[in-house]
């Protein structure tokens, strides 16, 4: 793993090294190691300059920004029913600078529905695998009645150029390549409030308990 690309600040950004920074030179630090960096004799009451992921010996020479008033918007329910599409309280400071509220976006849902056979262990760690995300990106609702798997996938995990009809095409080959199974999926469209999902007979688990669920 070469871990995340970094910003002006060296907060993690959604998007992954092609090669590690290397921070070997003398006053220079990993940027996401915390104080000066290595045998640099300034104090930055505006913070560390960061260059390749690395802190180096230089101030800016500007104060940080700061994101001021945050815009007054209603709070969205996604479809997930636990995420709200909002403003939050993070100001996020990009490369150039500047600063905005960070918006906290409804996952992507899409509906798999299963023609043949099931959806496996193998299946779930191929399609986290060939999608490129972690195990916390991504919730599932099972709808045992309807042979049917909501997955719920957050946007800011999402590899950039990744839409939302390649995540499906994603599920559907992770089943198919095993040979056993299919099925087919697509995105679900409508408004927060939809009903059109039955909810009633859905067991919603995390991915652990997805896991538990397919193997007892």
């Amino acid at each position: 793993m070469l871990g995340n690309k970094v910003d002006a600040t060296g907060c993690p950004l959604c998007d992954c090294n092609e090669s590690p920074p290397v921070c070997t030179t003398t006053g220079t630090t990993s940027a996401t190691d915390s104080g000066a960096p290595t045998a640099c004799n300034l104090v930055c009451s505006n913070g560390y300059v960061v260059d390749g992921g690395c802190k180096i010996c230089k101030c800016y020479e500007t104060p940080p920004c700061t994101c001021g008033i945050k815009p007054t918007t209603s709070d969205v329910y996604c479809i997930d029913k636990t995420t709200i599409e909002r403003y939050t309280d993070y100001c996020v400071r990009e490369l150039n600078n500047t600063c905005h509220y960070y918006y906290q976006r409804c996952p992507i849902a899409i509906k798999f529905v299963i023609t043949k056979g099931s959806f496996t262990y193998n299946d779930l760690t191929k399609f986290l695998t060939d999608l490129r995300v972690p195990l916390d990106a991504v919730s599932i609702e099972i709808n045992p009645t309807k042979n049917e798997v909501t997955f719920y996938v957050k946007q800011d995990y999402i590899p950039t150029g990744i839409k939302d009809t390649e995540i499906a095409k994603f599920i559907e080959t992770s089943v198919k390549d095993s040979g056993s199974n299919d099925g087919y999926a697509f995105v679900i469209q409508g408004d927060t409030t939809s009903t059109t999902m039955g909810y009633g007979n859905v067991i919603v688990v995390s991915l652990i308990g997805l896991f538990i669920a397919l193997f007892m």
